[in-house]
């Protein structure tokens, strides 16, 4: 359970970033007016009243702050205050540092802690995005069945923010990327402490044939479970496809992943996929 202090600190954060972003003013240049400060703030509440199981209301602030220091350079932080299973927790999804520029293609650099950039679950891991978004990502949320008894949990993939760094690079119907993280994205969202840490590699492409649709894929490796005192370190391999077409009001999305685990017993391979269609009333 998260402590007083924790919330209190946290509340107390975001207060400031609402307030600093308030009386924040914009600049004028000869190209025009630039925004150096900018907040967004999502408040979701959902609540079962049909479930007499006993769930508590889940309650979340999650706020969005980015900061332009000079052109092409920005840092963004994401604190969230979230009340989940009874319990308030705090947590810092997203501080990073980013550089942007077009040099014959649009290219970011990335430093600090981010969303991992494999799948569409995260990109779409934001009340103001997907107002279901817990329930249309399942898998990103859900722990795998057990691989071996002093092995920790894993997710065939999964909603994590890991420290590392990105590149990315798009041009009018294509993108790349490529990252090296500190946590693989198949380790659980709720990971304890015997979870492996880093070097992980995900490398990821996207073609965009037509205005609206966007067919991609991406991978990822590298370790899930630290060497134990009769083994070595035990590794992963993720791929994942993923595939969106917009058109009008109506948005259709899906994606399907692979990960195959190493294992005392011989490696275990898990699947899953996911579909959804939006309409914009």
């Amino acid at each position: 359970m998260m402590k007083r202090s924790g919330t209190v600190a946290t509340s107390a954060l975001v207060l400031l970033l609402l307030a600093t972003a308030a009386g924040a003013q914009d600049d004028t240049s000869a190209s025009g007016p630039t925004r150096r400060l900018a907040v967004d703030t999502v408040t979701g509440y959902q609540d079962f009243l049909a479930d007499d199981s006993g769930w508590p209301v889940q309650f979340v602030i999650d706020a969005l702050v980015a900061a332009q220091l000079s052109p092409g350079w920005q840092v963004s932080v994401r604190p969230l205050l979230w009340r989940i299973q009874g319990e308030w927790e705090t947590l810092l999804d997203q501080a990073s540092i980013r550089y942007e520029t077009r040099r014959g293609a649009n290219w970011r650099v990335e430093v600090g802690k981010f969303p991992a950039p494999i799948g569409l679950g995260l990109t779409e891991n934001r009340a103001g995005n997907n107002a279901s978004v817990l329930w249309c990502h399942r898998p990103y949320y859900m722990f795998l069945p057990s691989i071996g008894a002093d092995l920790p949990r894993v997710s065939v993939i999964s909603a994590v923010y890991p420290f590392g760094a990105q590149v990315a690079a798009s041009g009018t119907k294509w993108d790349a990327r490529a990252a090296f993280v500190d946590r693989g994205p198949v380790e659980y969202w709720k990971a304890g402490a015997d979870a492996a840490r880093g070097p992980n590699g995900i490398v990821g492409a996207g073609i965009t044939p037509r205005q609206g649709l966007r067919i991609g894929a991406a991978g990822a490796w590298g370790p899930y479970a630290n060497a134990g005192p009769e083994r070595t370190a035990l590794g992963y391999r993720t791929v994942n496809a993923e595939a969106e077409f917009a058109f009008g009001y109506t948005r259709l999305s899906g994606e399907w992943v692979s990960s195959r685990f190493e294992a005392p017993g011989g490696s275990r391979r898990f699947e899953a996929w996911t579909g959804q269609a939006q309409h914009t009333v």
